[in-house]
């Protein structure tokens, strides 16, 4: 079995949903999404609710698993990034947490592929069919052209952290983490930056890709360690964060346009360009 899995926290989302959907489903057998009604900040939140936005038909739900998730049992408060005891929550909990709680709910099994991605990281049809051929050695780390921002906002091919896996190969590797200089070990496995990275590019990074107060959203839920502040995120002026790029890392990039030529967006965005407004949305 091959297994395509995410979890998501935002309406904005959605749309990068779909387009790993139509990029994969020829080739995977089951899509998992998750979804919780915590943040990763430990805050309370509703549910987006998948459900209601019909993203899926009727014959193409037989490929989707979705799953509502109560997290009140194992979520731990990390909304401080200045707190000490929240910085650990974060990086020792409820990041694995989140990445990790997938596998209650699914019936794996040692040999099934596993493909974990956050939502707004495509894969390309063309690294399920090296999948399936045995090109890929796995684990990998699957390397992704990074966009920041606006999908026009080139940075490279710079990312790599998707994991594509065998559950026996993952299902127990927890990484050990460093917080102010003191190593400790992770609650749950990542699913996350493991193995060796591809050797060329498999899919696409839509980093902070959002409108304006998606972004706010994300910045109070998400818990990236740059802003948590969910008292004070609505005031946060987002024109000046792109400017900034304060939350890329200072990354650099160029833009470009949106065009099918230069081989490195997903093909579905041009073959279902009424379904992907953002991507030719020139304002």
């Amino acid at each position: 079995m091959i297994y395509l899995k995410t979890h998501f926290y935002l309406p904005e989302e959605i749309q990068f949903i779909r387009l790993n959907f139509l990029e994969g489903h020829k080739h995977f057998d089951k899509f998992i999404i998750c979804e919780f009604n915590y943040s990763k900040t430990g805050l309370k939140k509703e549910y987006v609710d998948l459900e209601k936005y019909k993203v899926f038909n009727q014959e193409e739900m037989k490929k989707i698993e979705y799953h509502k998730i109560d997290l009140s049992d194992k979520i731990l408060p990390a909304f401080d990034n200045k707190d000490k005891d929240c910085k650990k929550n974060m990086s020792l909990n409820n990041e694995g947490l989140f990445r990790n709680e997938f596998v209650n709910y699914v019936d794996l099994k040692d040999d099934d592929i596993i493909i974990s991605v956050d939502a707004d990281e495509i894969i390309y049809e063309s690294f399920y069919e090296k999948l399936i051929t045995n090109q890929i050695k796995l684990p990998a780390k699957i390397k992704m052209h990074l966009f920041t921002y606006k999908p026009t906002n080139y940075c490279g091919p710079t990312w790599y952290s998707s994991l594509a896996t065998r559950y026996k190969l993952s299902k127990d590797f927890r990484e050990k983490n460093k917080i102010d200089g003191i190593e400790y070990e992770v609650k749950y496995p990542n699913w996350r930056d493991q193995g060796t990275v591809t050797d060329h590019c498999e899919g696409c990074h839509f980093s902070w890709c959002l409108n304006n107060d998606a972004m706010r959203n994300k910045i109070k839920y998400h818990g990236i360690g740059v802003n948590q502040d969910p008292e004070n995120s609505d005031k946060i002026d987002v024109k000046e964060t792109i400017i900034n790029r304060d939350f890329t890392k200072r990354k650099p990039f160029i833009t470009i346009e949106v065009l099918e030529s230069y081989n490195i967006y997903p093909k579905t965005i041009f073959k279902y360009k009424y379904q992907f407004p953002m991507f030719f949305d020139r304002s």
